[in-house]
Parts: C-alpha cells; structure tokens; sequence
C-alpha cells in the first residue's frame, strides 16, 4: 500500500511505525512535519494535512497513540462497529502494557486489560474489541442499547455475551465474600 492510499484508508491518521514501516525513512517524516504537511498529535502521531480531526480520526489517534497492540474499547468501539449511532466524548484504549501511557490523547482513557485473541478483531484498518465485549462495555457507559443492538443486529448471541462475560470476572462486591 502505498502513503496516499494508506492515509486515506486512516483518516489521515499514522504514527511513526506504520510511516516507517511503509518504508518512509526519518529524515522525510521530519520533512513532512516542517512543512506542515503532517501535524504531531501526540508524540509518534500524525494527522496529515487535509484530513478533519473527525471522530474516526480521534478514535484512530487514541488507538495510534497507546501503540501497536493497543484496541479501542466500550462505548468508542460500539460507535466505531456500528452498534450505536451517537460520536463518542471520549475513547477508551485497552492495553496489556502496564505503564504511564504519556502519549495518549486528550479524549483517550487508557485501561490496562489482557485481552483475549477472540475479544479483539480489526475493522476498517483498527483494532478494535470483539462485539460480545463491546457491548458488555459499552453498556456500562451507554446502558442496555448497547447489548439490544449487538442481539438484535445478529453481531453475537446470548451465549457469545456470556462466554465473553466469563473471561473476564468483575470483582465482587464485599458483601459477597462472606
């Protein structure tokens, strides 16, 4: 894939990586910083020239900023999957790396959660949670129309929220340790 295309499919969105990686070397990612053709959004992170700082590119900026196997999670990850119509306010980035996450954004929250292969999938070009655990999430910050739309659009079943559900055990309530 070559840059254009790559910043088309990403909103304008890349980071670091994915530029060298596509074979850009360091010397023209500064080039295009300079000139303005790429803005940082947080170190490591760009959104080129062109490109509205949309809700899709804020939800690929959380995501880019946290880093390579970060995953866009709750509400944010409902918006994105197409479960709900309304933007999200703000992203909540899942990671497995225990640590400050100074590059987040100012609308990311950062969680630390080991997920499981089967709780993350990749749409349009992000890593984002699995539609069971979307909605599990999601519902705890936009209520039940989350888990309605992901049953009655056929994204999981009753049983995939429960399989979901059961990988990762909420802590009990005190009284419920007796």
């Amino acid at each position: 894939m070559d840059l254009d295309e790559f910043l088309i499919r990403h909103d304008g969105v890349i980071s670091r990586q994915q530029a060298l990686g596509l074979g850009m070397s360091s010397a023209a990612i500064s080039r295009r910083v300079d000139s303005g053709r790429w803005r940082g959004v947080t170190r490591g992170v760009y959104l080129a020239a062109g490109h509205p700082r949309s809700a899709r590119a804020q939800a690929r900026l959380a995501v880019a900023a946290v880093g390579p196997t970060a995953v866009l999670g709750g509400a944010a990850a409902a918006w994105w999957l197409g479960f709900v119509a309304d933007e999200p306010h703000r992203q909540v980035v899942f990671t497995s790396a225990v640590g400050d996450h100074r590059r987040r954004t100012s609308t990311s929250l950062v969680r630390h959660r080991r997920l499981c292969a089967e709780d993350v999938s990749i749409h349009r070009h992000l890593r984002v949670t699995s539609p069971a655990l979307t909605a599990l999430d999601a519902a705890e910050e936009i209520g039940l129309k989350a888990l309605d739309a992901v049953l009655l659009r056929r994204f999981t079943t009753v049983d995939g929220l429960l399989r979901a559900h059961a990988r990762y055990p909420t802590v009990r309530d005190k009284s419920d340790r007796g």
